[in-house]
């Protein structure tokens, strides 16, 4: 390469633009470049940056060095500093003001195409936060707007798409860093924030109400159909239909699980329920009004539904059912799920399906049970976003969940409050369907099914505006109770219908939560053998009392499950007070009257409005005994008639009194109704009185008739 000459003159300053147009392959010059072709200065400037470019290249060093001779690449000091271009003095600050030009190339292509996009209007392009602080942009591609979280990979893509439609050149990661950083500045301090839903919303604060002809006002609940063109279908009182993206209010996010609906039709058979009621195994007619009432408030949004709990032995159809409902409703491409073992990859799990169904699950841990109460009702969830920094991500979400299994696997009462249970029978083999069959027959009906939902649920909101209904009594789950007394009428059932077989249902809950609880089995058992009406004593008391009965009952009471003071078994029975009040049994704390004040736990006999289950008295060997999975050890769920209630205390009663035993301990209280008797610990049973002891069958053929000393 040769050397600049120090006189340099116009023929070189041409072959020097040749040289710099012809060394940036692929350059397109912007406007203010091509302004600039005529002059001197800045081709001065340019020309010398491309022979820089081109020493670095070589490896020529400005300060001479190299190979160490005066000649050659980097050894010649006096050609490099004469390629650095005429007078320095002279040429300092153009060169700073060229590279500051250079500089500000990338900016300038990211200011550009940000200006582009503002300048489409609210309808094309919006930013904004939702309510737990995540930006977002809404914005038109191709022919619909989308809503798109701003750090999503979708936004990203997108963006690059724009650049190189703008710059025809691909975008380079410090590019699209600053616009992608910009636009989430200007949504984070944009004041606007809106609420997003997942598959269903009553939308906005502006948004969820609807003035009809009359004048009166009624909610708006808008279904996404998740597909391409993210249509959604709009409902009112007034009736349905299916609205485009633009017309759509941003009330919807997606993630990528979701699979697109197919658009309902207005025409269908009066019997278009039952078709599909004929694809489950629900022969009762009571859970067939159960499900089809939860089916159609799963798209009624901000209400709590509730848990459906499905158990039955193998092949009775329970994943199938789920799966049904599923497709139906919100159509995913994970159908059913597993409990994770982290409290992270749950809340993920909810967040991203509107249905959360559960398959095959024989246990469920208490943590879990306590994140699905949450999730029912509607709570906020949070987890830190980097392990380096102190922010958060809030999750804040109502889901619909589902739990299937051989056994109930939901012990406790505060889930199971929540929940519909639903057992399934085995299917014989002469009336089993291939499942791409029962799949297939699906899909034909969905788009007629979906149409009549729609239908029902106009009428529903119909009533809704004018006031709603009015309930005797209400259950924990109100809201869902009330709106699905409204479906069961606007499907022409009989008024109360669907009350009287959800209180029925709630029997069965009653029933679960004392079976699937230790504690609740004991205090079952003590008050059936006691002779009087009512218990009263201290929670020690209490204690012994309850491992005096459990062993009948075949309850381990050494494994951890069973609680080992007074003040877990006291924590115990807060669980299960309400269940137990509907079992026909109360439990009250009140205070002694000395000076110590000592908690007195009083329990009494009432009415039941659920029958109590019994449990085995003499067990087989091979019964379990682990709490932990303690409904693989109780009997399946089942209603014990009263006549059976009272056969059964009457074969104790006889057992009591046998061989005329003028027994003063072991069924006797004293007077402040502290059951007396034998006490259980250190493995054996005691007698109070004269402190003989010795196993169960010992003890009661014991005959105390003088005090013994201890």
């Amino acid at each position: 390469m040769t050397s600049v000459p120090e006189q340099e003159t116009e023929e070189y300053k041409a072959q020097k633009k040749k040289e710099f147009l012809d060394t940036i392959a692929g350059w397109k010059p912007s406007v203010e470049e091509q302004e600039l072709y005529n002059d001197d200065a800045y081709w001065e400037q340019s020309a010398q940056q491309a022979l820089d470019e081109q020493d670095k290249k070589l490896g020529w060093n400005n300060n001479g060095g190299g190979n160490g001779s005066g000649n050659g690449k980097g050894g010649n000091s006096s050609n490099n500093k004469k390629r650095k271009g005429v007078s320095k003095d002279k040429n300092h600050k153009n060169s700073n003001d060229n590279k500051d030009e250079d500089n500000d190339e990338k900016p300038d292509s990211a200011s550009i195409l940000l200006a582009e996009l503002q300048e489409k209007g609210d309808n094309l392009f919006q930013l904004f936060v939702d309510k737990q602080g995540v930006a977002f942009c809404a914005s038109e591609i191709d022919d619909h707007r989308e809503t798109l979280a701003i750090k999503s990979s979708r936004f990203r893509r997108w963006i690059c798409k724009r650049y190189f439609e703008s710059n025809q050149k691909p975008i380079k990661g410090e590019v699209l860093k600053q616009i992608t950083d910009l636009l989430e500045a200007n949504a984070l301090f944009s004041k606007n924030v809106k609420d997003l839903r997942l598959r269903t919303s009553s939308g906005n604060d502006d948004e969820i109400i609807s003035i009809n002809s009359d004048g009166t006002k009624t909610k708006i609940i808008h279904y996404d159909l998740t597909n391409h063109s993210w249509q959604a279908v709009r409902i009112t009182s007034t009736g349905w239909g299916v609205e485009n993206s633009f017309d759509v209010p941003v009330i919807f996010r997606r993630h990528s699980n979701q699979l697109a609906q197919v658009l309902p039709s207005r025409e269908y058979p009066n019997d278009i329920f039952n078709q599909f009621m004929n694809l489950v195994n629900v022969k009762d007619d009571s859970n067939k009004l159960l499900l089809k009432c939860y089916i159609i408030a799963l798209f009624i949004p901000d209400i709590p539904k509730a848990v459906l709990m499905l158990h039955g032995e193998q092949g009775s159809a329970k994943s199938t059912l789920q799966e049904l409902i599923k497709i139906l409703v919100d159509p995913s491409s994970i159908v059913s799920l597993t409990f994770p073992r982290d409290i992270n990859e749950l809340v993920q799990q909810l967040s991203h399906n509107y249905i959360a169904y559960y398959d095959n699950v024989s246990f469920i841990r208490d943590w879990i049970s306590d994140q699905i109460c949450r999730a029912v009702t509607g709570s906020g969830f949070s987890k830190r976003e980097l392990y380096s920094d102190d922010d958060d991500i809030i999750y804040n979400f109502k889901r619909c969940i589902g739990i299937n299994g051989i056994n109930l696997a939901a012990t406790k009462a505060d889930m199971l409050d929540r929940s519909i249970i639903i057992m399934l029978e085995r299917i014989s083999k002469e009336n089993r369907r291939k499942e791409q069959e029962i799949l297939s027959e699906l899909e034909s009906i969905k788009p007629m099914l979906l149409g009549y939902i729609f239908d029902i649920i106009v009428k529903v909101l119909k009533v809704v505006s004018n006031g709603g209904i009015n309930l005797d009594s209400k259950s924990r789950m109100a809201d869902f109770e009330e709106y699905c007394e409204i479906i069961s009428r606007c499907m022409d059932y009989e008024n109360g219908e669907f009350i009287e077989a959800y209180r029925e249902n709630q029997k069965l809950q009653t029933e679960a939560v004392i079976e699937g609880s230790p504690v609740a089995l004991a205090v079952v058992k003590l008050m059936e053998s006691n002779e009087y009406e009512d218990w009263a004593g201290t929670a020690t008391d209490l204690l012994r009392s309850l491992e005096s009965v459990a062993d009948g009952l075949t309850v381990n009471t050494t494994n951890k499950g069973w609680p080992k003071g007074s003040g877990a078994l006291s924590r115990r029975l807060n669980e299960i007070r309400t269940n137990l009040r509907e079992a026909g049994i109360s439990i009250e704390y009140d205070k002694s009257t000395d000076l110590k004040r000592t908690r007195i736990i009083k329990i009494r006999k009432i009415s039941s409005n659920a029958s109590i289950p019994s449990r085995k008295e003499n067990p087989s060997k091979n019964e379990r005994e682990n709490l932990d999975d303690i409904n693989d050890s109780l009997d399946d769920t089942s209603k014990i008639s009263s006549s059976n209630i009272v056969q059964n205390r009457a074969q104790n009663q006889e057992l009591d009194d046998m061989d005329d035993m003028d027994d003063t301990l072991h069924n006797s209280l004293d007077s402040k109704g502290i059951r007396q008797g034998t006490y259980f610990a250190g493995g054996k049973y005691h007698c109070e009185n004269c402190y003989d002891k010795g196993d169960k069958f010992y003890m009661e053929n014991h005959q105390c008739n003088d005090k013994k000393e201890a």
